[in-house]
């Protein structure tokens, strides 16, 4: 606001996916958050059991399969 610039003018992140259990249920945040006004976001894929990279990366993948329905 200091520069001229309005509030609305700038981006909204959010974090989601630390509550979410499934792909299915992370790919559902993901879309309420945009209805929130969202324009980024991360997918937090921690606190899941993945024991390997390979694991997070699927848990990704399959976000993104349910999102692309």
């Amino acid at each position: 606001k200091e520069f001229g610039r309005p509030a609305a003018a700038f981006g909204r992140e959010v974090v989601v996916g630390r509550a979410d259990r499934s792909a299915a249920d992370a790919a559902r945040s993901l879309e309420a958050a945009r209805t929130w006004g969202a324009t980024h976001a991360a997918l937090d894929t921690m606190g899941k059991g993945f024991e390997s990279a390979e694991a997070h990366i699927a848990f990704l993948r399959e976000v993104r399969r349910h999102i692309s329905q």
